[in-house]
């Protein structure tokens, strides 16, 4: 759980990042003279924080889903086990 809690709150500050850099690029390309290399560089950046951000956002969910899968696949043996050993 407290990976989980880690993961989450990681999670947030990179959002965070992700709102900011997505202001900062907004403000460079909206000047009379916009600085080419730097748009470009806010604009990589901006790329590589979100495509971590879903990455993050996907693992989290497999941490949470699959242990729910795994207990429910044991519940359905066990039942299985169960009526095998009545009969």
């Amino acid at each position: 759980m407290d990976g989980i809690d880690r993961i989450t709150r990681k999670e947030k500050e990179l959002a965070d990042q992700i709102r900011a850099d997505r202001a900062a690029l907004s403000e460079l390309q909206d000047k009379p003279d916009p600085d080419r290399h730097q748009i470009d560089d806010f604009g990589n950046k901006l790329i590589w924080g979100t495509r971590i951000y879903e990455d993050r956002r996907k693992t989290i969910r497999y941490v949470c889903d699959v242990p729910t899968e795994i207990e429910r696949r044991l519940f359905a043996l066990g039942r299985a086990i169960s009526q095998a050993a009545a009969q």
